[in-house]
């Protein structure tokens, strides 16, 4: 989720390519019971951060930062976007942009719930309406440092904090703060149960508490990470997460305890999206300006 050292800027021309010349399947993959198979990329995207399905609308969006400088990672200049992608293509490039009253800057996270887009922007969630005409809603939770990822759990939307440490729970465009956690970055719902990923100082997998009444609870599996970006679940229980600085996804398997390695070679994989039906992950690659698109298959 940090921003890399260098990112340039790609001309907005599509690509889909089957080639594995930057990611590849990993060659063992492990025992957790499922291996990935490439389907393609998509390039042209401008600082990629974070994939989410809408399996209503038959489609993923996709962040983009757009640098405009080296370090504008965090910078609010109003020049990011969100793509759309139908049957792996961009559909269009620039689906939602900011505006005046909803500046788009940074974003990192997105989710989907009740036929709205919520990015996390910096310190504001931007709303955006995929039903109807309505101007995007911008909701600043207090005291918010740089939000990252927001889930939901169906009811609400939860959004994690980076350099804060700590996780909002937005309801009716209401923002207040449920539970912390050090360099919390990637969170998912699974089971009914709050999941985290962290960064390089724990860079571990947390049960996270959303009423915040008890402490988040680690996994135990740090020593097989470097620094995670992004959760997803499927629905037996397995876990997939993205790790950025080692360039690599992994699968958790559903009792927590086997970790492998399911795709390499990556370029800045960061927050992952998944299409839970149909077994698809796109993994955005930061630096490499394109969401790479894999088939997970059950071993």
């Amino acid at each position: 989720m940090r921003p890399p050292v260098c990112a340039a800027v790609l001309l907005a021309t599509l690509v889909l390519s089957t080639g594995c010349d930057q990611g590849k399947k990993a060659d063992s993959p492990g025992s957790v019971g499922w291996s990935a198979r490439k389907l393609g990329e998509v390039g042209g995207m401008s600082t990629p951060e974070s994939v989410v399905v809408d399996p209503a609308r038959a489609c993923a969006y996709v962040s983009n930062i757009q640098l405009t400088t080296p370090d504008g990672y965090w910078a609010d200049d109003n020049q990011a976007f969100i793509a759309r992608l139908v049957d792996h293509k961009a559909a269009p490039l620039k689906f939602k942009t900011g505006s005046d009253k909803a500046r788009l800057s940074a974003p990192k996270g997105l989710t989907v719930l009740d036929g709205k887009l919520y990015a996390a922007d910096i310190t504001r969630m931007v709303v955006f309406d995929l039903v109807g005409q309505a101007e995007p809603v911008v909701i600043e939770p207090p005291n918010a440092k740089g939000l990252n990822d927001p889930a939901t759990d169906g009811q609400a939307v939860y959004v994690s904090d980076y350099p804060g440490g700590q996780v909002f729970r937005i309801a009716d465009a209401q923002a207040r703060r449920v539970a912390a956690l050090e360099e919390i970055n990637g969170i998912t719902f699974s089971g009914g149960k709050l999941l985290a990923v962290t960064w390089e100082k724990t860079h571990d997998i947390f049960e996270v508490d959303p009423t915040g009444k008890s402490p988040p609870k680690p996994f135990g599996l740090a020593s097989h990470f470097k620094a995670l970006d992004g959760i997803e679940a499927l629905d037996d229980g397995t876990l997939i997460v993205s790790d950025y600085v080692g360039g690599k996804v992994f699968a958790v398997s559903p009792d927590r305890k086997t970790v492998a390695v399911l795709i390499e070679g990556l370029t800045q994989p960061a927050d992952i999206g998944l299409d839970a039906k149909s077994k698809v992950l796109y993994v955005p690659e930061m630096d490499a300006n394109k969401v790479s698109i894999w088939k997970l298959e059950k071993k």
